[in-house]
């Protein structure tokens, strides 16, 4: 078992507590510019501490570059400069409209607006003095010149990716010249990092005074065209590509895109991207959501030319051998060509996640069959020993490597060792409500028996909202959770579902 003793955590985790969570781009005042920014976000600390919220959750706040998605951004440290507050440094630019029209908000727009008023701000405030603030900040900073020459060649080239770029090797040597070439904008690139920096922790500071915690979010990967993978291509594996095998969203499984963790080449490292990450994440937030917990024992890895995420495989994986096939007959090529497994190393091969509804298994010979099944789960066993351990080294390394609470995001098919090694580890995880129901028979799970160590949850960010969920219900489920939460079918007001829903969360 790890040691989790800790100061911190051990404060959040004593009493029960409930929070709220959000996008930080919804959160608007008369003061922000357009979306939500850091200033919007100080104004929150008395709003929570008035209704006795303890926790704040945001979506991440990387930067996305020209994409949308905070769980792809173009660094895994960077703050989108979205999120400055251009009403904490003075300047009066407010929205351009005096009422909201739209929830839409067309981000791509707003934040080149934001940067060109920061960066008219940056030219009329560059003196001495800020020069040695952004120089201090740049060597306390171990990603950040990296970032900031990733930053200039990517909007030069238009977010093309940069395999594409003269650039596309990294070195130091190639770092250097970028930021000498285009010294002017490096100390922009470099201002906006420094401020929203400095915003953010202004935040958390507000949020401690009023005893109110701020949760960060993690997201797992970084996308494949980021200052990371740029940077530090060795820790990366890019003929792979992270997914989710088929299930109750997606029959043909997913494919994110993604590149996969070269964990062995991290591990020479001593996990030092990680720490790094870990350590600046700790600069804002109390508590963080390690998204897609899952990967950290073992990820949905998808070869780069595969037709679909059906083709993936979890990664690490033992495999089936070459010599494993010969022993009971078989030759691994037969089965290649009916297209139900593939080699993934020299003489290892993995089969397909559903290879058995596949034309190429069912048409076999049942004799055939009965020798070849067995091997698509000979090394179950072994593999789940092997990502048990290897899950918990890097739970020991974050737990280890900061003093902030993790929360592990455990949705999904999760294999119960995943679940217990989060138990047994006192990481806190995720109960989401509409689908915590009894293993055994499928019903819902009364509140006395949700885990102690979980957020409950009617909603997250990729789910509908808590009342889209209701009305789509089909109406027999539906009057078995009405009975649950003491609801009145006969009652239409939403308020008082709403005011249910609620008090069943906090029950």
């Amino acid at each position: 078992m790890i040691e989790t003793e800790n100061e911190l955590r051990d404060k959040i985790l004593k009493s029960q507590r409930f929070g709220i969570a959000l996008p930080l781009t919804s959160l608007l005042t008369r003061d922000s510019f357009e979306t939500g920014d850091f200033y919007t976000l100080e104004k929150m600390a008395p709003f929570m501490k008035e209704i006795g919220a303890t926790i704040l959750q945001l979506l991440p706040l990387n930067d996305v570059g020209f994409g949308r998605s905070p769980y792809s951004s173009i660094s895994a440290f960077a703050i989108d400069p979205l999120y400055i507050s251009l009403h904490n440094l003075g300047l009066d630019i407010k929205n351009r409209k005096a009422v909201i029209q739209t929830v839409e908000i067309n981000i791509r727009r707003v934040r080149e607006l934001k940067v060109k008023a920061l960066l008219e701000y940056f030219q009329k405030n560059l003196n001495t003095e800020l020069e040695i603030e952004l120089k201090e900040f740049r060597k306390s900073q171990i990603w950040l010149d990296s970032y900031i020459a990733f930053k200039i060649l990517y909007e030069k080239n238009q977010g093309e990716s940069f395999l594409t770029w003269k650039e596309s090797e990294y070195s130091k040597e190639v770092e250097k010249q970028i930021l000498a070439a285009h010294e002017i904008e490096s100390k922009f690139i470099c201002f906006l990092q420094f401020t929203a920096y400095a915003q953010l922790r202004k935040v958390k500071n507000i949020f401690e005074t009023a005893n109110i915690f701020l949760k960060g979010d993690m997201p797992i990967l970084t996308a494949k065209n980021s200052a990371d993978v740029w940077a530090k291509k060795n820790l990366f594996l890019l003929d792979l590509q992270a997914g989710a095998p088929p299930d109750q969203f997606s029959d043909i499984g997913q494919n994110w895109a993604f590149p996969i963790f070269n964990w062995e080449e991290m591990k020479k490292e001593n996990y030092a991207w990680w720490k790094d990450r870990l350590k600046y994440l700790e600069n804002f937030f109390h508590i963080y959501r390690i998204d897609h917990v899952l990967g950290m024992y073992r990820i949905w890895a998808i070869p780069e030319k595969a037709e679909s995420a059906k083709q993936g495989y979890f990664f690490p994986q033992i495999g089936t051998s070459r010599a494993e096939f010969l022993e009971v007959n078989l030759k691994p090529e037969d089965f290649v060509n009916r297209k139900i497994i593939y080699e993934f190393e020299k003489d290892k091969f993995i089969f397909y996640w559903d290879f058995y509804k596949y034309e190429g298994y069912y048409t076999l010979d049942e004799e055939i069959k009965k020798r070849l099944y067995p091997l698509s789960h000979k090394h179950l066993k072994e593999d789940e020993k092997f990502w048990k351990k290897a899950g918990e080294e890097i739970l020991s390394l974050f737990l280890n490597s900061s003093n902030m609470l993790p929360c592990a995001e455990d949705l999904g098919a999760v294999p119960a060792f995943v679940r217990d090694s989060i138990i047994e580890n006192k990481v806190i995880g995720l109960d989401i409500i509409r689908w915590t129901r009894s293993l055994d028979d499928g019903t819902f799970i009364k509140a006395k028996d949700y885990r102690k160590n979980a957020v409950s949850s009617f909603s997250v960010h990729d789910t509908s909202l808590a009342l889209e969920w209701w009305e789509d219900f089909p109406d027999e489920e539906k009057k078995v959770f009405a009975e649950l939460i003491g609801h009145d079918l006969t009652d239409t007001s939403k308020f008082n579902l709403m005011k249910q829903f609620i008090e069943f969360a906090l029950s």
